[in-house]
């Protein structure tokens, strides 16, 4: 949306973009993956904000006495870390726990 009000602003002042200069824009920001371009039949472009992208999140246990580190494969606990950023604004990207062994209990990868 921000797109459209900046091309917005500066038509009005008189400075419109050359169409060279908004396809290579354009080019780019679906190179990027922040646009989708579709073609129809026709051949015309039709430019859609692409979907958010869902990338696997890296969660880490890393055993405070020895540094050793165990991936953790639980999406449930994916889920829970992307609510509890998303409601401080964040986003998760990758997150590393430091755990410690509980008595009488190994901690093996299982």
């Amino acid at each position: 949306m921000e797109i459209w009000k900046t091309l917005g602003r500066i038509m009005e002042h008189g400075h419109a973009p050359s169409q060279g200069s908004i396809q290579r824009n354009l080019n780019l920001f679906v190179e990027r993956a922040i646009l989708r371009r579709d073609v129809t039949p026709d051949r015309q472009w039709l430019y859609s904000v692409a979907p958010e992208r869902k990338a696997a999140l890296a969660i880490t246990f890393v055993e405070a006495g020895t540094g050793r580190k165990i991936a953790c494969n639980a999406p449930e606990i994916a889920t829970l870390l992307r609510r509890v950023a998303a409601e401080h604004g964040l986003a998760v990207q990758a997150a590393a726990i430091t755990v410690t062994p509980s008595a009488g209990h190994d901690l093996e990868a299982r």
